[in-house]
């Protein structure tokens, strides 16, 4: 059998897709408020915030992200990572140093469920 060139085209292109697909960042519905576990594991271990700035670094992240992509996968990327892509994500948002702050916070509290947090 021999393959037409549009045939083999049309095969690496498929392959481009599903590859690409494979590979590219996970993405998730928009995030809830936090559980009252939560907050309070929050708190535990950055003892500045609030509830209230936790709600808002949450409104800023749903606010904020959705309008250039699809709302990544909290999970998908290690919390030392967070810090870096929210500066990045946060600049081109066109979000405020105290902004990008109450968002990189809210996604380090949202990120893992609170099992994960709790002691052995």
């Amino acid at each position: 059998m021999s393959w037409k060139p549009s045939s083999l085209k049309l095969l690496l292109i498929g392959s481009i897709v599903v590859v690409t697909a494979c590979i590219g960042p996970k993405v998730a519905s928009a995030p809830g408020p936090l559980s009252t576990e939560s907050l309070q594991l929050a708190q535990a271990r950055m003892p500045h915030v609030t509830a209230e700035s936790l709600e808002a670094g949450r409104q800023l992240f749903v606010a904020s992200c959705k309008r250039c992509h699809a709302y990544p996968d909290l999970a998908a990327h290690t919390e030392e990572r967070w810090p870096q892509i929210a500066q990045v994500m946060g600049e081109k948002a066109k979000l405020s140093e105290t902004e990008r702050t109450q968002l990189l916070e809210f996604v380090l509290a949202a990120r893992a469920p609170a099992s994960a947090h709790a002691a052995p």
